[in-house]
């Protein structure tokens, strides 16, 4: 399937894959408005891991902020989901990066999100969430930053995975 094959359906069930036992931020589970892209191509971390764009959309949130996702899978198997948010304000951002750190069974890290030549450009945090999915109890590892209005996370099963794709988009 090519991206200009790719329906609205197919994104909502991306979606629902996406979201189902995912931590979303609260106001994303509301009412979305869906375009959808699909890669084609990898994310290569180092010599580490290799990760396929798998599927991809975005929306709207209910408060009228855009967002987009997409779902990796690693060479090795492994799921990653990466989140961004554009929110109106730096203080919204701010506000939902809070939200999201409410959501955390444990907080591992919180310091500067730091670019390439070592300068804050926001806010990051390593977390935790537990959870409850058909009966049973998963965990999954955040790495959630804001830079300016911005609002970012990656989520994964493997803290380790997660910390490779991080690395591989500082600007």
């Amino acid at each position: 399937m090519t991206s200009k094959q790719l329906t609205s359906s197919t994104i909502l069930v991306s979606l629902a894959f996406f979201t189902a036992g995912s931590p979303l931020h609260p106001m994303c589970k509301q009412s979305l408005t869906l375009e959808g892209q699909l890669g084609s191509g990898g994310r290569q971390t180092g010599d580490e891991f290799q990760f396929k764009d798998e599927k991809g959309g975005s929306g709207v949130t209910k408060n009228g902020n855009n967002f987009s996702f997409h779902s990796y899978t690693s060479g090795d198997g492994i799921k990653l989901f990466t989140y961004i948010e554009h929110c109106a304000s730096v203080e919204l951002a701010k506000r939902a990066f809070e939200e999201k750190i409410k959501e955390a069974s444990s907080v591992s890290i919180r310091g500067p999100k730091l670019d390439k030549n070592g300068k804050s450009i926001g806010e990051r945090v390593v977390l935790k969430v537990d959870r409850k999915v058909q009966g049973e109890e998963q965990s999954d590892s955040l790495i959630c930053w804001t830079t300016g209005s911005r609002l970012h996370w990656i989520q994964c099963k493997s803290l380790r995975h997660a910390l490779a794709f991080e690395k591989s988009l500082i600007p």
